[in-house]
């Protein structure tokens, strides 16, 4: 019928997307034929078209008067044509065509269809009048059909519409409608996928909403439903499951009923990971059709999927880029309020060191340049705290082969909690790509790995001599007669030849990485002990390790006070202050006064914080140290032979172990599994130990920094550029050179200060997460909390990392000071640093909030068998001074025995 051709458009029809045809069909007609274009399955369906509608309104006397009314107000106009339409008489040859549709998508009255409105300026980029006209479900006869037709068309007319149209500044009686009539999927599962994140904007996610039954509840809100956001992959990045108590279902009279779920699917997944696979890949192809992010809606049936709708998304809100910041390694360096002089050092240095890093693993100068952005933001401040840029760290080790192994051992060294859904790119390499330029490239990374661990040795050996020859000269320059361009001059001169030249140290640190997760990785595969024990006597009794050697050689001094009981009491009887004053003045203290005075030569860059320049080196204020001796002296000094017997005994009796439990074994049938374990174990062990001697490399550079910031800062103070030497930390480092070189960055470098120290002062008063998940900038508001929950029976569970089980008392440190006073308790911290390691004699356990195996508290308590736990989330609230509790450093337990009275 010639009619039928111009008035109806069938799915089969070839159409153009153009203004003609979308002015026709309307934007979700047009959708539906462009999915099927694409391969993708959707249910029969015809369009009734708006020539059709516009015949019939200008057949219908009613319809012309209304329309040609002026003198009526708008609304009403609209809402009489409304009800007219909703009533209009159709003639016998509008009728004829409709019973063609009716008879052709239902299948001879078999199938039940939906009428939906498809209106010429619906499901547009700018708008999508989603919920504005109505749509009808499971029509089961052709007296409903007619209805619903009506329906359809009287829907434009009605009041949501037309507000909506008056809004958006459109003609409510200049528009036309067409109706799509489709054959209706009794649906299992019903859903809507939003090929970019709505709630965040980010177009590297999709979200999927999806529940038991026909989709009518989802789409209008009036039933709970499960969402999963889905990666660039397909993969669940996250995932919300509603209890799922009723769904909508098909009434066998017509129309929808609401039903109850099975009891056993209410709390169940409404999507299997291969659905949303399937789903994924089938938006991802409308979203690249198209060219835009799209609001897609699918039912399943028999578990196959269909798509019903798809419409762009409206008004998607800016992305922000999605950031994970994590403190649980870098906080041992910089803990609480870090000045901007120090952030500003320590991001250019890790800058620097990355970049030699990329060196050494032989990627091309192209490829560093593309991630600069990645190694000039590896760090954040956050309302003052040093956070680690955790995704771009994801990022930098992504560059090397064996990500997935990488990750996990970065993960394991840091401490960190783990992203599971970082992927590397937006969409898997073609295999060209993969094959013939990713894999020859990360062929020549791995060659120029295994090259540079074959020279590591030697290289090492060659860095600490140049380092000691350097600081050797600049310790002994006096800065105090030095002009601020001459201090330049010699801070640039440090930069070229000690952080410039760092390509030794950083490349072990990622051999204690790869070969510490290598070796846990090993110890639970091979069943040898999944606790951690072993491993853990393992790697104690290493020696060689310059942080424990700053004890024992405190230790050494304290005992030669120890055996001179007039001396030991004299010194116990004063202050830190009058014992330093003491000692410096009387000549019956000579003999320890020689060897202290070396102590501080030798050890004097130490402190409390050494990481950030604004801390006083206990050469400078060594109240810190006489103190910690004090402490020794109350209780009984340790003596370091002993101690390393019983570190050595230990560890051979851990050797023993290992023999016995892999002699014999072999893997691949051929290599014997007892000297892989020992080659992976020997390399931990040493690239720990030059781990923890570069540390102190790095303390020794960063004490050079400090000594030409404070010269420089009271020679400011003298001129009056600034109120107070100290005051120099609250400037970040290009501050001070642009200023020093006359090209300032800002000129009133007191009025700087004084808004920086306002700041810095309100950030104190801030408590701040370990782990912070974020979009764009960090809002407090925003702040996901962290809470800690005590398990039963008042068991605390962290990360043992040295074996031994004590019961005692906590103190609980917070920041060790000249006044502390040990004697023999368990040490509760936020975390430590270098710094603390003389402490730690004075006590007879650890219990650390921050930390992982390869912290440097881990690796001193290994060295000083000191039972230990780290990663202890919340011990400084959990626990108070005096409260009685049983520590095990091989299960990683706390249990408290008795809570302190607080009275």
């Amino acid at each position: 019928m010639e009619a039928l051709k111009n008035l109806v458009i069938w799915d089969n029809a070839t159409i153009s997307s153009n203004v003609e045809t979308i002015t026709r069909i309307g934007g979700k007609a047009l959708g539906l034929h462009e999915l099927k274009n694409l391969g993708i399955n959707v249910p029969r369906w015809a369009t009734i078209t708006t020539s059709l509608f516009k015949q019939i309104c200008a057949s219908d006397s009613r319809l012309i008067q209304l329309f040609g009314q002026k003198d009526i107000q708008l609304q009403e106009k609209c809402r009489l044509i409304c009800e007219h339409l909703k009533n209009i008489t159709l003639d016998s040859v509008f009728q004829k065509i409709l019973a063609e549709v009716w008879d052709k998508i239902s299948d001879g009255g078999k199938k039940p269809v939906a009428v939906r409105s498809s209106a010429a300026d619906e499901d547009s980029k700018v708008l999508s009048f989603a919920g504005q006209m109505d749509s009808f479900l499971n029509i089961r006869n052709f007296g409903d059909f007619l209805n619903a037709v009506r329906n359809c068309w009287a829907s434009l007319f009605g009041e949501r519409a037309v507000l909506y149209r008056i809004q958006n500044k459109i003609d409510p009686c200049a528009s036309q409608i067409a109706v799509v009539v489709q054959q209706m999927i009794e649906s299992e599962i019903s859903g809507v996928v939003f090929t970019a994140n709505p709630l965040t904007g980010n177009t590297k996610e999709m979200m999927v909403s999806s529940t038991w039954g026909l989709g009518e509840g989802l789409v209008s809100g009036v039933l709970d439903a499960d969402t999963f956001i889905l990666n660039s992959n397909g993969e669940i990045v996250k995932s919300e499951i509603a209890q799922k108590l009723r769904k909508i279902v098909y009434n066998q009279s017509g129309g929808t009923v609401t039903i109850e779920v099975e009891a056993n699917r209410q709390r169940s997944p409404s999507l299997s990971k291969r659905q949303l696979k399937k789903i994924h890949k089938m938006a991802l192809k409308v979203q690249n059709f198209k060219g835009i992010p799209m609001d897609i809606e699918f039912g399943i049936e028999n578990n196959r999927i269909y798509l019903l709708q798809a419409r762009p998304i409206t008004n998607l809100k800016k992305y922000a880029e999605f950031n994970v910041w994590d403190n649980s390694n870098i906080v041992e360096s910089y803990s609480g309020v870090t000045t901007p002089l120090t952030f500003s050092f320590i991001r250019r240095a890790y800058f620097a060191v990355y970049w030699q890093f990329c060196e050494t693993i032989g990627l091309d100068k192209k490829t560093i340049l593309k991630n600069k952005y990645v190694l000039e933001n590896m760090l954040g401040l956050i309302y003052g705290r040093v956070y680690y840029n955790l995704l771009n760290w994801y990022r930098l080790i992504s560059l090397m082969p064996g990500f997935k192994y990488n990750k996990r051992f970065m993960e394991q060294m840091m401490g960190l909690q783990v992203i599971k859904d970082f992927q590397l790119s937006e969409m898997p390499p073609s295999k060209f790509e993969k094959y013939f330029i990713q894999l020859p490239r990360l062929f020549k990374v791995g060659c120029k790995m295994i090259f540079a661990h074959i020279n590591l040795a030697k290289n090492i050996s060659e860095f600490h001599t140049n380092f000691r020859k350097i600081y050797t000269y600049y310790s002994q320059l006096d800065y105090s007669k030095m002009t601020p361009q001459d201090l330049l001059g010699v801070y640039r001169e440090l930069e070229d030849k000690i952080l410039w030249k760092w390509k030794a140290p950083i490349t072990n640190d990622f051999e204690a990485m790869i070969f510490y997760g290598l070796l846990k990785t090993l110890t639970v595969k091979w069943g040898l002990d999944p606790a951690g024990v072993l491993q853990n006597d393992l790697l104690c009794g290493e020696g060689g390790i310059k942080s424990t050697q700053v004890t024992t050689q405190l230790f050494y001094i304290a005992r030669e006070i120890e055996r001179d009981t007039q001396l030991k009491s004299v010194f116990l009887e004063l202050s830190p202050e009058e014992a330093l004053s003491r000692l410096r003045s009387d000549s019956a203290f000579s003999r320890i006064k020689e060897k202290f005075e070396q102590y501080l030569k030798d050890y004097g860059v130490r402190s409390i914080n050494e990481m950030k320049l604004e801390s006083i080196p206990i050469k400078d204020n060594p109240t810190f140290c006489i103190a910690t001796i004090q402490n020794y002296l109350r209780n009984s000094v340790p003596d370091p032979t002993e101690q390393e017997k019983h570190e050595r005994f230990i560890r051979q009796k851990a050797e023993s172990e290992l023999r016995k439990k892999l002699k014999g074994k072999k893997i691949f049938l051929i290599i014997p599994k007892l000297r892989l374990y020992r080659w992976v174990l020997n390399n931990t062990r040493r690239a720990i130990k030059n781990r923890e001697n570069q540390r102190f490399c790095r303390a020794e550079a960063y004490s050079l920094v400090r000594t030409i910031i404070r010269a420089i800062g009271r020679q400011w103070q003298d001129k009056g550029i600034i109120d107070n030497a100290e005051d120099i930390f609250y400037l970040e480092m290009d501050e001070i050179w642009s200023f020093i070189e006359k090209k300032p960055l800002c000129e009133d470098l007191k009025k700087q200060i004084e808004l920086r120290k306002r700041e810095f002062e309100r950030y104190e008063t801030i408590t701040l997460p370990d782990h912070i998940e974020a979009y764009g900038e960090v809002d407090l508001e925003t702040i996901r909390r962290e809470e800690t929950q005590i398990q039963s029976e008042g068991v605390i569970k962290g990360l043992g990392c040295c074996a031994g089980i004590v019961e005692n008392e906590v103190r609980v440190v917070l920041k060790p000071d000249s006044n502390l006073r040990l004697n023999g308790e368990i040490m509760v911290a936020k975390q430590t640093d270098p710094g603390w390691v003389i402490l730690f004699p004075s006590v007879s356990g650890l219990i650390i909030e921050k930390g992982s195996m390869l912290s440097h508290s881990a690796i001193v308590a290994r060295e000083m068998g000191i039972p230990a736990v780290v990663g202890v989330k919340q011990a400084t609230k959990i626990f108070s001074d005096g409260d009685r509790v049983l520590l095990n450093g091989a299960e990683g337990s706390i249990k408290i025995l008795q809570k302190a009275d607080r009275k």
